[in-house]
């Protein structure tokens, strides 16, 4: 599954708008090798993991869930610890999961999204 593509204004550093999506596959990996391998395609597509957190980059990629698990080590965190802060993936979320629950706090993605800080945010005509 994947979402609409949405243009968010920049949070942190960052002066440049975003564009976020979410998608949702199957894999044999283990959450902690998926990081990896996540961490791996985004080295190849030039991003440079020495520049300040939230600034311009041309991709960042996320794990907001893995089978409902709560994972919490020094690397990785899932949920991750601030999607429900954040319309640009709860948006795209609620479309191709509508039922979302969080896993930690039982709070349905409506309420999250309800309950989340205002920020500027469009659906594109952007298609993938």
């Amino acid at each position: 599954r994947k979402s609409s593509i949405y243009e968010s204004e920049p949070i942190g550093v960052a002066d440049q708008p975003f564009l976020n999506a979410v998608a949702a596959g199957t894999t044999a990996l283990a959450p902690d090798e998926l990081l990896q391998r996540c961490k791996e395609y985004e080295s190849r597509r030039q991003r440079d993991f020495s520049r300040p957190r939230w600034s311009n980059r041309p991709i960042d990629i996320d794990i907001i869930g893995y089978n409902n698990e709560i994972i919490r080590t020094d690397s990785l965190k899932i949920p991750h610890p601030e999607y429900a802060n954040r319309l640009f993936v709860l948006y795209p979320l609620q479309e191709i999961f509508p039922d979302w629950i969080d896993p930690i706090s039982r709070t349905p993605i409506q309420r999250l999204v309800q309950l989340a800080p205002e920020m500027s945010l469009k659906k594109t005509s952007f298609t993938w």
